[in-house]
Formats: structure tokens, C-alpha cells, sequence
């Protein structure tokens, strides 16, 4: 699970893959589970580039497990 509360969408507003009124709206959502979804329904309208963006702010926030889920296609591929 993508972990949106500490630095992702921030890291994502200064890269400019999310504006500002996005960054708030994920951040405004109650439960955990509801930023994910916001957060990922945002990224899902995105160019490559953004998503390119995107998948680096995952490794650049601490959440590895997250990046190397999406790289290596979630386990199908060896990753030494």
C-alpha cells in the first residue's frame, strides 16, 4: 500500500505532477484507504512523464516496496 500521508504528494507538488487543489484533496480524505484511491485516480489521468515522475517520488519517500512492486511487474520478474 502506498503510504500518501508522509511526503509523497508533497514530493509530488514540487515535482508538478500534482497541482496543489489535488495535493489537498488526497490529504482531505478520512481513512488511509481513501487518499490511496484519490491519489492513484489522479495519477492514473497522467502522462508517462508524470508517472515516470511519480514511480522515482516512490523510491524518493521511502517506499521501495511500492517501487519495486511497479518495476519488476509485482514479483513476475527476478530482482537481485
Amino acid at each position: 500500500m502506498i503510504d500518501p500521508d508522509f511526503g509523497l504528494p508533497a514530493e509530488l507538488l514540487s515535482q508538478q505532477v500534482l497541482t496543489d487543489s489535488q495535493r489537498q484533496n488526497v490529504k482531505a480524505r478520512n481513512s488511509l484507504q481513501e487518499r490511496n484511491d484519490v491519489l492513484l485516480n489522479f495519477m492514473l489521468k497522467k502522462n508517462d512523464q508524470a508517472l515516470l515522475q511519480f514511480i522515482n517520488s516512490l523510491q524518493m519517500t521511502d517506499q521501495r516496496h511500492v517501487y519495486n512492486f511497479i518495476v519488476y511487474g509485482g514479483g513476475k520478474q527476478l530482482y537481485v
